[in-house]
């Protein structure tokens, strides 16, 4: 038995020796902690295990650290193998240090530390100048589900440089929680105003109340920039509760182009889906604001596609602010709205030309499946024309019987800007009558006037498409009066 614990103390004063010869000389460092590592798995000691992590500690490497990282686990020795991991990454850690072996450590460092101490860490490295740390923590931060961390960042987040808020930005726009909403929401109320237009965008993907009153507060902000950042915010928001904060714009600004911008908002959150009751009575309050003479140009737009959206649930009070808004002198992109929106009322009840026409698709792409040109007129909304995803052009080309005068289409994509047309010729017997680039979608379906033209052949000459390709439920074609 004394034999036994001689050699063991000799071989461990041998080893103690080569590491501080290898810590010196820098020469056997991986095989000196291959035998530290082999020692640690055989002892059954604490007091060695200790003795052991005090050796590594003295080398300064990356697999030293993860040796000492992953001893913190076991409770006997955990604050021995804290200390070694951490004097070993403050080494590796220094300016000196190639930056992919200071990211490291920095990532080994927090991951072997008790939570509330790791938090610290990631905090401290945001508040450095040190940009490689600041790469690290913002990795920590992005990778975790909640908890102390991401609540201490949402807390402090205005006392971090204006480089760290920019990058948190990014970080906290893909999330969902509570605490990335207290982040964003703390950045769009800072002085910096870059940083807060970049915050206030941000805040219009995760929506929600909190996120909402912010940036229904920077609405009113002196900054134009931010006034802008928040106006476009709400037009993108997740679904129609920024509405109201639109409309008090439209009524209540004197400002043309942000009264503008806020119609505009108004329209995109019309389009995007269908507006329940309340969202409704807003937007038909804002239609009927435009009709009765605020707003030209832009206005008369955003607001000929609010019309567009309503035709279906309020085809009066949509069809007497139309006939208003033709009343009037527009420029060429208000009329052709007008006219959109006044088709889109009425072209449920005209013929489809379409119906009895022959469809093919002369552009010699496969199908994808059994979608056969003849599905995109059929009449069937369940069945749609669709071929093989990622090509430059598409063509579906659509032949009547006879000469026939057509003077509207519309068009029900695959899903709501999805899979469908967006950027496209339209030609009658091969001639271009009319180029439409970004398409938008009222429910999956675009309505687009023509001049009134006789041909026996209609062609779209696809170019965009939302998504992989532009798939079509239904190609109808009009003549409307």
């Amino acid at each position: 038995m004394f034999k036994r614990q001689m050699m063991a103390a000799l071989a461990a004063s041998v080893l103690s020796v080569a590491v501080a010869v290898a810590a010196q000389a820098e020469v056997d460092a991986g095989k000196v902690l291959d035998a530290l590592a082999e020692a640690m798995k055989k002892t059954g000691q604490a007091e060695k295990k200790r003795a052991l992590l005090a050796d590594a500690a003295k080398i300064s490497s990356l697999p030293a650290l993860r040796l000492a990282s992953a001893a913190a686990a076991d409770k006997e020795v955990a604050q021995a193998a804290l200390a070694a991991a951490g004097q070993i990454a403050k080494t590796l850690m220094a300016p000196q240090q190639p930056a992919y072996v200071r990211r490291a450590a920095f990532l080994r460092w927090v991951g072997c530390q008790p939570e509330k101490d790791a938090d610290t860490t990631v905090m401290d490295a945001l508040r450095s100048s040190d940009v490689v740390l600041h790469s690290a923590a913002f990795s920590v931060v992005r990778g975790r589900e909640g908890g102390v961390l991401l609540e201490a960042v949402a807390a402090d987040v205005t006392s971090l440089p204006a480089s760290v808020q920019t990058r948190l930005i990014e970080v906290f726009a893909g999330r969902s929680d509570a605490a990335a909403a207290v982040a964003l929401v703390g950045m769009a109320r800072l002085k910096d105003k870059k940083v807060a237009v970049l915050a206030i965008a941000a805040l219009g993907t995760l929506g929600g109340e909190k996120a909402l009153a912010a940036v229904g507060e920077a609405v009113a902000d002196a900054d134009a920039s931010v006034r802008e950042a928040a106006l476009r915010s709400l037009g993108g928001w997740p679904d129609a509760s920024a509405l109201p904060v639109l409309f008090k714009v439209v009524r209540t600004s004197e400002n043309e182009g942000e009264r503008g911008l806020a119609l505009r908002g108004m329209a995109a959150l019309a389009l995007a889906g269908k507006p329940d009751e309340a969202a409704q009575a807003t937007l038909l309050k804002a239609l009927a604001l435009v009709a009765e003479g605020a707003g030209t140009g832009d206005s008369v737009v955003a607001a000929a596609q609010i019309a567009q959206a309503l035709s279906a649930s309020h085809g009066r009070e949509v069809r007497q602010a139309l006939d208003a808004f033709a009343a009037r002198k527009l420029s060429d992109a208000a009329r052709q709205s007008v006219r959109a929106a006044l088709l889109a009322s009425t072209i449920g009840q005209l013929p489809n030309l379409a119906r009895g026409a022959k469809a093919s698709s002369p552009d010699g792409i496969e199908s994808q499946g059994p979608r056969p040109d003849a599905h995109a007129i059929d009449g069937d909304p369940a069945t749609y024309w669709d071929e093989t995803d990622g090509h430059p052009l598409y063509r579906l080309r659509v032949e009547f019987p006879k000469a026939t005068e057509v003077s509207a289409i519309s068009i029900v994509g695959w899903g709501h800007h999805s899979f469908s047309p967006r950027d496209f010729e339209i030609a009658c017997d091969d001639k271009t009558v009319k180029t439409v680039t970004g398409a938008l979608y009222v429910n999956n379906r675009v309505i687009i006037g023509l001049p009134k033209t006789r041909c026996t052949s209609l062609e779209l000459k696809i170019t965009g498409y939302y998504g992989g390709s532009p798939g079509v439920r239904e190609l109808g074609i009009f003549n409307a009066p």
